[in-house]
């Protein structure tokens, strides 16, 4: 029979153990035993047949000589044994932890761990007013003023700049000549739709006031619906209607649009245009360059003689439209108002009174002009004409201060007569004064009065015989409801201001004559945004635009037919108009709008110049390490993404860099380089066989590269103010656009992931997957993906990019383009490729935690919170990967300390729930249910009760019809509120 309890089997050795490693393990055991084994291992062998000579052994006390050797021996095979277990795990991608087993299980694929990539921005210049051209060298260097936490960046130019001082801040046009068009027809430049500009802001105009505009006959009448002064221009600016329309809405004022989130966050989340590359991608055309006006016309001719250089420029500028053959208008206050004569009489008049009994008699409508000369004419004369023409107007009062004018300034009275009595299309008429006399007016026998009467120059009025006779409705009427507006008064006019916005358009019209312009020359425009829901907002923006084109002219006149004609505006200059390359991406509130004309692009780095040492031809191999890490690479279109600043010389001769020095030639002058875990970069040359040895000399080996990397480049707008370099007559430097593309070098973690896939693609891009890798070992880009697409015509290959450590990137910025441009080089050339950054979801956690009654809580909830974010942060997240909430459940469960989750809330937070929630009176987003599948809700999809999980991989499909890129759904280390942890009661 056999003892099942083990006791009677002996004792065996203990070791090696049998070790035995799942696949997918983030670290392997290799260890054949311990210092328990090892000991344990031994004193089997003490009592082993093998060894008769040790069987008078048969202390095991430690204390025993014997036995403590064999302890000493197991403790070494212990320190052996771990040494053995680290060596194995370094020769696995998956288990390495030291940076160079990475590099150098990298290098068995052709793999290097990628370097951090420099940040670029354009940087404008701000000259002296009296600078006139400076030439600005490349590598002009600038610094950013750091903020709190931050050090300070340098930049430099990498190109030269030739600027001038009328280009710091280019404006563009806030006014014109005043000038209408005489049907006002034209929505342009009719006085319904611009208004009219005076000049001072004592005018005294009011709402409702009447005002004339003479277009060269005469004038038509108008009414002011609002009036609006500007203190700073000493201007008053009104707005008109037509005479017999009602107040408009815009004169009554309104309220402004409520601020909507979803539409705030949709208008300043608008994409920029994307613009030509550099000078040479610019359209251009004969038609264009031959352009009337056009920039080469003076640039050609200042060339060629030397006497127009100082002359030409100052000429044109001055050239104004002056003697065109229409004149700009003229505009009238009638600062006086009155009723005809007769207008507040009775229809019955008190005669008699007999007792208490009043007797009245009616009042007869032609004794209230009796005394006018014309009427007594009509009704004595003994030929009783059929009608009665009315020059002289009696007015309700006495008006001393309406005089009469000559032809140069006439006086202008204006007549508004009841419909019913005139024709309504000439209503109401126009006259010029001829005279204004003082006269006694009678009504009856009872009522007379001093007043004024105006002499026009033209019949006021015509009237039947028979009104005159009797007692008329029409007549009564005319009495009661004419008003006359007189004693017209001129107004200075100002220039006309321009309030419309700067549209999206891909001509802009500047505020002077701006020469030298050329096709291919940066502009940065700046200013306020208009295209924003609610007008009350300030909301700064600022793009980079390129110059297509150049012309000067003036302002065309609308002609008759409704479009322009070549009549210059009268008044006018001539000025420049700038065409776009792109047109703007948002529209500007004019008088915040500005150029930025000395434009230049920078990259974030300092250069150094050092002398590395002397080379000696004897040795092999040599290696200098530069003293200034780390070395800057700026991004390029190249198969990784970046190129070098580093040129190193030997004997003043340059040498060339190489990624595979042993297959070099050996006559070659070139060098590689190699990085250590600090980022300080060697250079090492060849032996003579690999590479040519360095030529013996003292100091004789330079170099020369930049230093300064990463996302600290990223600096925001206008943060980059310090011109370090001030080369003669520059006063500042600014960044209006915040700087992009800076990224830092690989992780471990990036390593691990991308070393396999440098023997993929091998720069060859041919299948989707193939695109996928490229875009993923690319230099600054953190993750990718790469899918499929369909536009119903052909198939797209999609990808999907997100920077480094999810460091946000513009697709105007040298990462974005560059990559484009890799994917088309080494790609199929007919194959469609589009580009897009991720579209990032938050999680948003709330978790209650029963922990072990040993543990606190203060000491657990830590613990929780970095599990949670080493498992679902970005760094472990992927494109398209769906979040599977039961892993969330375990990863809290598995922290020491953790006794069980007793309840576990997860949502993804989108574009759309986050723009809801920013509306303060908008619903809560908190109030919406979970949603049944995608993240296009920002809800947790349920399958069933077992598994919920979040379906990042829905963006796929959805990518189909619009294009969206893949999502990305992460746990953000930088917003705590995310996670919510509680202890469990």
């Amino acid at each position: 029979m056999s003892c099942e309890c083990g006791c009677c089997s002996g004792v065996h050795a203990a070791t090696p153990a049998l070790v035995a490693n799942r696949p997918g393990l983030s670290q392997i055991a290799h260890r054949p035993g311990d210092w328990a084994t090892y000991l344990a291992s031994m004193q089997a062998k003490l009592s082993s047949a093998r060894f008769p000579e040790l069987a008078a052994l048969t202390t095991r006390a430690s204390d025993d000589a014997s036995i403590a050797l064999c302890d000493a021996w197991a403790v070494a095979a212990e320190v052996l044994s771990f040494y053995q277990d680290r060596i194995a795990n370094e020769g696995y991608l998956r288990t390495a932890t030291e940076r160079r087993s990475l590099i150098e299980l990298g290098r068995l694929t052709g793999y290097t761990l990628r370097p951090g990539v420099s940040a670029s921005v354009y940087l404008s210049y701000e000259l002296d007013a009296n600078a006139g051209r400076v030439t600005i060298p490349p590598g002009t260097r600038a610094q950013s003023v750091p903020g709190a936490g931050e050090k300070m960046q340098t930049f430099e130019t990498t190109e030269a700049l030739d600027a001038r001082a009328d280009w710091s801040r280019v404006t563009v046009r806030l006014s014109r000549p005043a000038w209408r068009s005489s049907e006002d027809a034209h929505a342009l430049y009719g006085v319904l739709k611009r208004g009219l500009t005076f000049a001072g802001t004592a005018t005294q105009l009011k709402p409702n006031d009447a005002l004339l505009v003479d277009y060269g006959g005469t004038p038509q009448p108008y009414r002011i619906a609002a009036v609006t002064t500007d203190d700073v221009a000493q201007t008053t600016h009104v707005r008109v209607r037509a005479w017999s329309a009602a107040p408009s809405a815009l004169a009554q004022g309104g309220l402004p649009p409520r601020l909507g989130g979803r539409e705030l966050v949709k208008g300043l989340n608008r994409a920029l245009n994307r613009q030509p590359r550099d000078a040479t991608r610019v359209p251009r055309s004969v038609a264009a360059t031959l352009r009337p006006g056009g920039e080469i016309y003076s640039k050609i001719l200042t060339n060629r003689t030397a006497a127009l250089r100082d002359m030409l420029i100052p000429a044109l500028s001055s050239f104004d439209a002056a003697g065109t053959v229409l004149g700009p208008i003229r505009v009238y206050a009638l600062r006086a108002k009155a009723g005809v004569y007769g207008s507040g009489a009775p229809n019955l008049v008190l005669t008699t009174i007999a007792g208490n009994t009043p007797t009245y008699k009616n009042l007869k409508p032609r004794y209230a002009w009796a005394d006018l000369p014309e009427v007594r004419a009509a009704v004595d004369g003994g030929h009783a004409p059929p009608e009665t023409t009315l020059t002289e107007l009696p007015l309700d009062g006495t008006f001393d201060a309406i005089k009469p004018g000559d032809a140069a300034a006439p006086s202008w009275v204006l007549v508004d007569m009841p419909a019913s009595n005139t024709d309504p299309t000439l209503s109401p008429f126009v006259f010029s004064l001829a005279a204004n006399r003082s006269a006694t007016m009678t009504v009856g026998a009872a009522i007379s009065a001093k007043t004024s009467v105006l002499k026009t120059n033209g019949v006021w009025c015509t009237l039947p015989l028979a009104a005159l006779d009797a007692t008329d409705p029409a007549f009564t009427t005319l009495l009661r409801l004419t008003q006359v507006y007189a004693q017209s008064e001129l107004l200075p006019l100002a220039r006309d201001p321009l309030v419309e916005p700067v549209e999206q358009l891909d001509e802009i019209e500047l505020d002077g004559y701006y020469d030298s312009f050329a096709p291919g020359m940066w502009l940065i425009a700046a200013g306020d945004r208009d295209d924003i829901p609610d007008p009350k907002l300030k909301v700064p923006a600022a793009e980079r635009a390129m110059i297509a084109s150049v012309r000067h002219d003036v302002v065309r006149v609308p002609s008759d037919a409704g479009g322009f004609d070549d009549s210059p505006l009268p008044g006018d200059t001539l000025h420049t108009f700038v065409r776009l390359a792109t047109p703007l991406a948002y529209s500007y509130r004019r008088p915040t709008f500005a150029l930025h004309g000395n434009v230049v692009r920078a990259t974030h780095g300092e250069t150094r110049r050092e002398t590395l040492g002397g080379g000696d031809a004897s040795q092999p191999f040599q290696r200098f390490t530069l003293k200034s890490p780390p070395l800057t690479c700026i991004s390029a279109p190249t198969t990784s993404g970046v190129a070098s600043t580093l040129a190193v010389r030997v004997n003043r001769l340059l040498w060339h860099e190489t990624a595979d020095l042993p297959t070099s030639p050996p006559d070659a002058r070139a060098y590689a380089t190699s990085r250590d875990d600090a980022e300080a970069t060697s250079v090492r040359f060849g032996d003579g066989v690999h590479g040519a040895r360095l030529p013996s000399g003292s100091d004789n080996v330079t170099a020369v590269y930049r230093t300064g990397l990463g996302s600290a480049g990223n600096v925001r707008a206008s943060q980059i103010s310090l011109p370090t370099d001030k080369p003669l007559g520059v006063k500042g430097v600014t960044n209006p656009l915040r700087a992009s593309g800076g990224a830092e070098p690989d992780t471990l973690r990036q390593a691990r992931e991308n070393a396999p896939l440098a023997v993929t693609a091998l720069d060859r891009l041919v299948s989707v997957r193939d695109y996928e890798d490229f875009a993923r070992t690319y230099a600054g880009i953190g993750k990718a993906a790469a899918t499929t697409l369909r536009d119903g015509r052909r198939a797209v290959v999609h990808v999907t990019i997100a920077g480094i450590d999810d460091e946000p990137i513009d697709e105007t910025s040298d990462l974005f383009v560059n990559l484009q441009t890799s994917l088309r080089t080494y790609g199929d050339p007919h194959q469609p490729v589009r580009v897009q950054v991720r579209d990032a979801l938050s999680l948003l956690v709330e978790a209650r935690v029963a922990i072990e009654p040993d543990y606190e809580w203060a000491d657990v909830q830590p613990r929780v919170r970095a599990a949670l974010l080493e498992r679902f942060g970005f760094a472990a997240a992927q494109l398209a990967q769906p979040v599977i909430v039961s892993r969330m459940l375990a990863t809290i469960e598995a922290v020491r300390g953790v006794d069980h989750v007793e309840s576990l809330k997860v949502r993804a937070l989108d574009d759309e729930t986050l723009v809801a929630g920013i509306d303060p009176v908008g619903e809560s987003p908190t109030n919406e249910k979970p949603a049944v599948a995608g993240f296009s809700t920002g809800g947790i999809a349920q399958n069933d009760d077992r598994r919920p999980w979040i379906d990042v991989a829905a963006a796929r499909a959805r990518g189909i019809d619009d294009y969206q890129p893949a999502q990305i759904a992460y746990l953000p280390s930088d917003v705590p509120d995310t996670l919510i942890l509680e202890l469990a009661s």
